[in-house]
């Protein structure tokens, strides 16, 4: 049974919103009282209309998210939505909270995996990377997400790169050998040799964040969330770890984003095995 949790409800603002914009009401009928009425009605329209936009995309606009916070996948899909400021519902679907094998879940997602995503009730979107390119797409300004398809690309490529190369080699190569296997069938060699395989990778990141602020340059972008979500785990887990200055500086940086530490710094004990 899909269970419910982390509903943020409508965002506070709106009330003062609509609030603000009844004052610029207010302020047209006051200080344009020399002009026709049939131009003050246009004005007035105009700022009814602003009124029922700002309402319309803070109440109405709603995604829900279907998978617990404890998968990685989730976590870089949460992070987006809260760097993104969406209000949004989510629901512990998959591992100990079942959900996957129902007939209802089956209609959202074929494959049977989490996370998914429905967007103000449209049709239902599944594959992590597809969903953060979607929101980013929709919602994130340009410098998260940028409109040139030049800048994009570049941006694009480092998340691209940050998923295949880095996430796929360390969720179960290392996270899942060290977490999610029993202490007396973990293979210390096998994880040593997967640590030292995923820092080279790691040092490519190294490298690029002696230049820049942020993994796809100074901004902070879409290639971040698919970057930055390992992070956490990659330093809190008991594993030896190689001497990269940069990637703490970054890492710590990450750390002070009030999006990450909810989404992100979650703990995992559940999965423990």
């Amino acid at each position: 049974m899909v269970t419910s949790s982390d509903y943020t409800g409508f965002p506070e603002p709106c009330e003062q919103h609509v609030d603000e914009l009844q004052g610029e009401i207010g302020y047209v009928l006051s200080s344009w009282l020399p002009l026709s009425m049939n131009v003050v009605a246009r004005i007035t329209g105009a700022v009814q209309l602003k009124i029922n936009l700002v309402y319309a995309k803070e109440v109405f606009q709603m995604l829900e998210v279907w998978g617990r916070k404890t998968s990685s996948n989730v976590q870089a899909l949460m992070w987006c939505i809260g760097e993104l400021e969406l209000p949004y519902q989510r629901y512990d679907v998959g591992h100990k909270y079942g959900g996957t094998d129902s007939d209802e879940f089956y209609l959202l997602n074929p494959n049977r995996t989490i996370p998914v995503i429905r967007d103000n009730g449209g049709l239902p979107f599944w594959e992590t990377g597809a969903i953060l390119r979607y929101l980013a797409c929709r919602y994130g300004h340009e410098t998260f997400w940028p409109k040139d398809v030049l800048e994009r690309t570049s941006v694009d490529r480092w998340t691209e790169w940050a998923k295949i190369s880095v996430a796929m080699n360390f969720n179960e190569p290392i996270f899942w050998r060290v977490v999610r296997t029993p202490a007396h069938l973990r293979d210390s060699t096998a994880i040593k040799k997967a640590v030292e395989s995923f820092e080279k990778r790691l040092m490519i990141a190294e490298t690029q964040l002696t230049q820049y602020q942020y993994l796809a340059g100074n901004d902070f972008t879409l290639a971040d969330i698919q970057f930055g979500h390992v992070l956490f785990r990659y330093f809190d887990i008991d594993i030896s770890r190689a001497k990269l200055p940069q990637l703490r500086k970054y890492y710590e940086g990450l750390r002070q984003r009030s999006p990450y530490r909810e989404h992100v710094m979650v703990s995992y004990e559940e999965l423990r095995v």
